[in-house]
C-alpha cells in the first residue's frame, strides 16, 4: 500500500503541513501550508480562532463527527451566513424534512412572509431533529 506523501510546511521547511490557506486578491490565487507552530505566527488571531474552532466542531444536532459545514436558513433568507457543522446523517435527515415544507412557503404570499416562514421552519426542524436523535436515529 502506497503511503501519503507528507506536505512540508512553506515557513520552516522542516515540519508537516497541517493549515491550507488559499488567499485570492485581484483574481490572483496565493495558496501557503503552514505547520501548527508556523501557523500561528502567520495566521491573524482572528484565522486561528477560526480555525480552532473548526477543529473542535462537531454535527450541531447528534454530537458526532461533522461531514459539512453549511449555513443556517435563517443566514440566507436574510442575505447573511450563520454557519452550521453537519455529519452526513443529519444533513440527509433535514434535507428531507425541509423539502416536505417548502412548497408550502413559496406559495405564501411576500418576501416578509417567506423569511418569518424560514425562521419558523428552522425552529421546528431544530425541535423535529432532537426527537429523531432521541428516537435512536
Amino acid at each position: 500500500m502506497k503511503k501519503d506523501a507528507v506536505v512540508v510546511c512553506d515557513a520552516c521547511h522542516s515540519r508537516e503541513a497541517r493549515v491550507f490557506k488559499t488567499t485570492i486578491i485581484g483574481g490572483q490565487a496565493r495558496s501557503v501550508r503552514l505547520c501548527e507552530g508556523c501557523c500561528a505566527n502567520t495566521l491573524s488571531p482572528t484565522e486561528v480562532d477560526q480555525i480552532a474552532a473548526i477543529e473542535a466542531a462537531s454535527c450541531r444536532y447528534c454530537g458526532g463527527p461533522y461531514v459539512t459545514k453549511v449555513p443556517g436558513l435563517s443566514g440566507m433568507s436574510m442575505g447573511g451566513e450563520d454557519p452550521e457543522f453537519v455529519c452526513g446523517k443529519c444533513i440527509a435527515e433535514t434535507a428531507r424534512f425541509f423539502k416536505q415544507r417548502f412548497d408550502e412557503i413559496r406559495a405564501s404570499g411576500s418576501k416578509d412572509e417567506q423569511r418569518a416562514a424560514l425562521q419558523k421552519l428552522e425552529e421546528e426542524a431544530a425541535l423535529h431533529m432532537k426527537r429523531w436523535i432521541s428516537e435512536g436515529n
